[in-house]
C-alpha cells in the first residue's frame, strides 16, 4: 500500500473556497486532493497528516493548545479518518504534543539545512522573524515525519518550500520516494497503482 503524507497547505486547500482563491492552481489542487481522498477511502492508499501541523500558527494568529483541537478541526472538515504522522520530539519547547512524537535524528537538521540554506536551525537570529523561523522548523519536521514513518509521497501545495530550486531533489536524497503537488500526485499515484 502507498503511504501519502499531506502537508499543511493541502489541508488549507481542502478547507478553502476555491471559487474565491487568488491562486489559479488552488481549484485544480483541491480536485486532485479529493481524488486522492477517494483512493484512500477505497483502500488503495493511505493518506496521513503530519502531527507537526498542529504546531503551526493558525489563520487567526493563535496556536492549537492540544492535539485534540486539531482532530476536531479534521472532523469538521470530514477528514477525521486520516491518520497522523509523528513529529520529531520537541527540539523546541512547545513544538510538539504528547503521544504524537518520535525521537529525532540528525536528518532533521540536514532537512532544515537543505530547505533553508544559511538559516539558523537552533533559533531565530538577531532581528529574524520568530514566526518565520518557527514555520521553517515545522516544514522540516513535516518532511522528517514523512520519511521517518516510511512515507512514499509527500503531497504539498508549497511549491516554493518543497519543490522549486532543486529542493525536491535534495530532500529525496535524504529519504522518501517522491514529492509532488496535488495535481502531479494523482499522476504519480496512478503510475504506481498500475
Amino acid at each position: 500500500m502507498l503511504h501519502l503524507t499531506w502537508d499543511t497547505n493541502c489541508i488549507i486547500t481542502m478547507e478553502s473556497d476555491t471559487t474565491e482563491s487568488k491562486l489559479e492552481y488552488r481549484a485544480a489542487d483541491k480536485a486532485a486532493l479529493v481524488e486522492l481522498l477517494a483512493l484512500h477511502d477505497a483502500g488503495k492508499l493511505e493518506i496521513r497528516i503530519p502531527a507537526a501541523m498542529a504546531s503551526e500558527t493558525q489563520v487567526d494568529g493563535s496556536y492549537i493548545q492540544d492535539f485534540e483541537e486539531l482532530r476536531a478541526r479534521f472532523a469538521a472538515d470530514g477528514l477525521e479518518r486520516l491518520a497522523s504522522v509523528p513529529q520529531p520530539a520537541p527540539t523546541v519547547f512547545g513544538q510538539a504534543f504528547w503521544g504524537q512524537m518520535a525521537f529525532a535524528d540528525d536528518r532533521l537538521r540536514e532537512i532544515f539545512s537543505e530547505m533553508f540554506p544559511g538559516a539558523s536551525f537552533d533559533g531565530p537570529r538577531e532581528g529574524e522573524n520568530k514566526q518565520k523561523w518557527w514555520g521553517r522548523r515545522i516544514d522540516a519536521a513535516v518532511y522528517w515525519g514523512h520519511i521517518n514513518s516510511g512515507g512514499d509521497l509527500l503531497v504539498t501545495a508549497d511549491r516554493t518550500g518543497f519543490i522549486k530550486g532543486g529542493t525536491r531533489e535534495k530532500l529525496l536524497a535524504i529519504g522518501g520516494r517522491e514529492i509532488a503537488t496535488p495535481v502531479d500526485s494523482v499522476a504519480w499515484v496512478n503510475s504506481q497503482l498500475t
